[in-house]
């Protein structure tokens, strides 16, 4: 999609249609649009990007530079939408608007829209490392007005700087009201406690074989009144709330007993499962991993550890140390969502890392992309 053909609809006079510095539609002309979209009670999934820490290249080299940054990243953005989208500039961010609610659809768009843009782009002569994450939010008619949206976008979007893949969803219905996140805390922080946090396995699969490899555990919280909430969701309030060593913990503790209960039954499969950053470099959890592993005659061999890329970056010499100790102990690691963020090749070579999970964003556009294909390849 090129940027003249976002630019469609008329303002009303006096109102620019056109953000000058990007060519792309503006603020004004975003929100019409949604109002639109809504009004006509169709479905609507707007994806916000933010470019993360742009105040401070801002800071460093004026607003110009801002400007430069959100103008390349419309462009790269602009390239890869499905027809009948629509982008525009949202302030100091992009936003893209598709016409669908699944969330499936829209993270995969998500992924394939970070991958487009370059991980560095040279300002004033300067190499400046570009980092993005993407808020989802879908509506529809009834669900509210334009701003409610850009509002649930935009949180959604403050939400992904912890996530592991840098995209947080939020449906524009599940908004978090002040009161309303207060009593989701407090539900999860009930349902940590009473051991209300559910195991579930995704099969991991050789393709050479066709045979699974092992399971890889995922957190999931089947609300009393709300049903199933999105992981994006609870998992960023576990995180707000303090929870997560506990959470994780619980988990780990369901995946070890299911495991021994599978190899009783002559399963060979072993574990997977993701830790977030914080936990693993404080030091308490993976021990405390492997003596549930050791009480239930597990080696730490069947454990493989899954991280992103942003445990190396904070304190890469205390990642290098607990990382280390982690693989003496036979503890298996791998990198999660490879190529999703600042991707090294250094931190390959000096830490113990045994595998590489690329980020889904390559293998949706590998097919179409010739650049995605090639990275796959060579990776």
């Amino acid at each position: 999609m090129s940027l003249a053909s976002a630019q469609q609809g008329l303002m009303p006079s006096g109102v620019p249609a056109v953000d000058h510095i990007t060519g792309l539609p503006s603020r004004a002309a975003l929100s019409d649009k949604l109002e639109a979209d809504l009004g006509r009670g169709g479905q609507v999934g707007l994806l916000v990007l933010n470019v993360l820490h742009i105040d401070e290249i801002t800071e460093a080299f004026g607003p110009v530079a801002g400007d430069e940054i959100l103008r390349e990243v419309g462009e790269a953005v602009s390239d890869r939408l499905p027809t009948g989208a629509y982008v525009a500039r949202f302030g100091d961010a992009i936003a893209v608007v598709v016409h669908t609610e699944d969330e499936v659809v829209l993270r995969e768009l998500a992924h394939v829209l970070r991958s487009a843009v370059p991980s560095t782009l040279h300002v004033d002569g300067v190499r400046v490392t570009i980092r993005l994450v993407v808020g989802v939010a879908t509506g529809r008619a009834g669900d509210g007005h334009a701003d409610s949206l850009l509002a649930a976008a935009a949180s959604a979007a403050h939400e992904a700087v912890n996530e592991p893949d840098r995209v947080g969803v939020f449906g524009q219905r599940a908004l978090p009201r002040p009161r309303r996140r207060l009593q989701m805390a407090s539900d999860l922080r009930s349902a940590v406690r009473a051991g209300r946090i559910d195991a579930w396995y995704q099969p991991m699969v050789l393709s050479a074989t066709g045979s699974v490899d092992r399971w890889e555990v995922l957190a999931r919280w089947n609300h009393p009144r709300e049903g199933m909430v999105p992981p994006a969701l609870f998992l960023a309030l576990a995180r707000r709330e303090g929870l997560m060593h506990e959470l994780s913990t619980q988990v780990a503790a369901r995946a070890a007993a299911d495991l021994s209960e599978w190899r009783r039954a002559g399963v060979s499969a072993t574990i997977s499962m993701n830790m977030a950053p914080p936990e693993l470099l404080a030091g308490v959890l993976l021990p405390e991993i492997l003596h549930m592993w050791a009480d239930h005659d597990l080696a730490p061999q069947d454990l493989t550890i899954e991280l992103t890329e942003d445990a190396f970056h904070e304190d890469p010499q205390s990642a290098r140390v607990v990382l280390q100790e982690a693989r003496r102990s036979g503890v298996r690691l791998s990198i999660d969502h490879y190529g999703a963020g600042f991707s090294s090749l250094s931190y390959l070579r000096d830490l113990p890392i045994g595998e590489l999970k690329l980020d889904r964003g390559y293998f949706a556009s590998v097919c179409t992309d010739s650049r995605s294909a090639v990275i796959v390849q060579s990776t």
